[in-house]
């Protein structure tokens, strides 16, 4: 897809994944993964405009699986509400902003 940048995290069980580019083209990202019999339980757990890219020089950043990527996920297990889970999900994504700078525990 054209204009998509990104970063994955994954664990054994767990993805997640932050896209950005225009939007037509990461919901048309988004389609075709959701399409991928290989998916299963595709949740979209934030969804924002902005200018600012987080991963602007990256086509896809990968970090993971590591014991430290596998707790940010626990946050996602069960939130007690919509504010936790946009907390949970900045986290996440500060996370992932980390970890491809190279500050992290598993750096590509």
């Amino acid at each position: 897809m054209a204009n998509i940048t990104g970063a994955l995290m994954f664990t054994e069980t767990n993805f997640a994944q932050f896209l950005e580019g225009p939007g037509e083209h990461v919901y048309a990202l988004l389609e075709k993964i959701s399409g991928d019999t290989r998916h299963a339980n595709i949740d979209v757990i934030m969804e924002r405009e902005t200018e600012l890219r987080l991963f602007p020089d990256w086509s896809m950043a990968y970090s993971g699986p590591h014991l430290f990527v596998a707790g940010q996920f626990s946050a996602f297990a069960m939130p007690s509400g919509q504010g936790e889970r946009d907390r949970a999900a900045q986290h996440l994504i500060e996370t992932m902003a980390v970890l491809v700078r190279g500050a992290g525990p598993n750096y590509h």
